[in-house]
């Protein structure tokens, strides 16, 4: 199943022999399990039908299946005014990315499925003139795919270690950006890619390809005549604004077409290590400028909890404060209370005294009135008789005496005794007792003769 050895001979840079194609007639009609037709073109289950009369060579149909989708091939060939003239138009139905791309290699580089429809002409003396040659246009569509050793999400990431590393050598980036990519995949979204062929060049318009976190721009080439491809993938990180702006790098793959998994792209990393440089910048100046934040931040916070200790100690100083003026307060109040106690309780002695002394006084009241009303009765006239002669008469009721500091007014033997004040309160039993020695007192006094109540018997004997 291995494909055909390439013959040693450059027949490609040989002429044709017109006069050999000339001479040929005849009709083929072939059906083979396995058609190889140039290196890597391998044909399954491959059906030939060709056409050979009058100069001209005529394949009307080369179908078969050919990486994993069908082929359909036509061509002619015949004698024109600049050599040979040759047109030709390809037809592929789902071809497998995966086949295509794993040549020469064990993993593929893209899975995937595809359609290509091309149609090409021209005319040249030798194979290589012809090739080189060729002009036409066709289209590429390309399913819901993905390439293997490219990816945004990757790339955003390298470029970030590449940023917070210590020391990065500039020379050793792309062999670092290499390795970094080398097991990532990026996926694409279907795409149509447009292939014009001019002067023996195929070229794949410069398309882009979006992926879930990036995008692609693929520019290809190949070369007929060399049968060599040279494209250019540009990865890109989204969304491309100021900050992503130069977050990407290029990827070239040349080589021969039939070694396209073997090739090891060149990459170039000019814009990235611009990118990484000025993202080095960046994050030296937000450094130094969280540095200084966190020093004003870390001064303001010094700054409120001096201001936060200041305060707690004024409010302890305020409530000490306050609980010497409440423990003034209460000292004075409780000062007021036993002053006010102490005011009661003379109060309350003073009235005592002052009923005591009324009391005393109304005693000796009713002592006096007792004793007046315990003399006896006698006819006024007997008591003038034993007046003795050389005694002084009696002073009227309202002469006042010469050693009396007051007036007094002599009581009247009729009038009824006199009755204690009806506001005079009771005398209790410990009033009594203490009155009991000032009563006796007054009693002995009593009995001594007194000029305040006429009484002047003492005279009589």
């Amino acid at each position: 199943d291995a494909p055909l050895p390439a013959p040693v001979t450059r027949w490609a840079e040989r002429s044709f022999d017109t006069d050999a194609i000339a001479k040929l007639k005849g009709r083929l009609s072939l059906k083979v399990k396995r058609l190889a037709l140039a290196g890597a073109l391998v044909m399954d289950d491959a059906e030939l039908q060709a056409v050979m009369e009058n100069g001209k060579i005529d394949v009307a149909k080369l179908a078969g299946n050919w990486a994993g989708g069908q082929t359909v091939l036509s061509a002619s060939l015949q004698q024109g005014e600049q050599g040979l003239a040759f047109s030709g138009e390809a037809l592929i139905k789902q071809a497998d990315l995966a086949h295509v791309s794993a040549l020469g290699r064990t993993v593929p580089m893209a899975t995937g499925r595809a359609d290509l429809k091309l149609s090409v002409a021209g005319a040249g003396l030798t194979p290589k003139g012809l090739a080189s040659s060729l002009s036409g246009s066709g289209k590429l569509d390309v399913s819901q795919s993905s390439i293997r050793g490219l990816s945004a999400e990757a790339l955003r990431g390298f470029a970030q270690s590449e940023v917070d590393a210590e020391v990065s050598r500039a020379s050793a980036l792309p062999a670092r950006a290499a390795l970094a990519l080398q097991e990532a995949q990026f996926d694409l979204a279907p795409a149509g890619i447009a292939i014009n062929v001019k002067d023996g060049v195929v070229q794949l318009e410069k398309t882009v390809l979006h992926g879930p976190s990036g995008e692609a721009a693929v520019t290809s080439f190949v070369e007929l005549a060399s049968m060599k491809l040279d494209s250019e993938w540009s990865l890109a990180v989204a969304p491309r604004d100021e900050v992503n702006q130069d977050l990407q790098l290029t990827m070239v793959f040349a080589g021969p077409i039939n070694q396209v998994g073997q090739m090891t792209p060149r990459i170039d990393t000019k814009t990235l290590q611009r990118h990484i440089t000025v993202l080095r910048i960046a994050r030296d100046v937000e450094l130094r400028a969280q540095s200084e934040e966190a020093r004003r931040l870390a001064a303001e916070a010094a700054e409120a909890a001096k201001k936060a200790r200041a305060a707690e100690q004024a409010q302890k100083a305020e409530a000490e404060k306050a609980a010497l003026a409440a423990r003034a307060a209460e000292a004075a109040k409780a000062a007021e209370a036993a002053a006010a106690a102490s005011r009661a309780a003379k109060a309350a002695r003073a009235a005592e005294a002052a009923r005591a002394a009324e009391a005393t006084r109304a005693a000796e009241r009713a002592a006096a009135q007792a004793r007046r009303q315990a003399q006896p009765d006698g006819p006024p006239a007997s008591r003038s008789a034993a007046t003795p002669p050389n005694r002084p008469p009696a002073p009227a009721a309202a002469e006042t005496l010469p050693w009396a500091t007051t007036t007094r007014t002599a009581p009247d033997p009729a009038a009824p005794p006199a009755q204690p004040p009806s506001d005079q309160a009771p005398e209790t039993a410990e009033a009594a007792e203490d009155a009991a020695p000032q009563r006796r007192t007054s009693r002995r006094r009593a009995r001594q003769p007194s000029f305040d109540d006429g009484d002047f018997s003492i005279y009589s004997n």
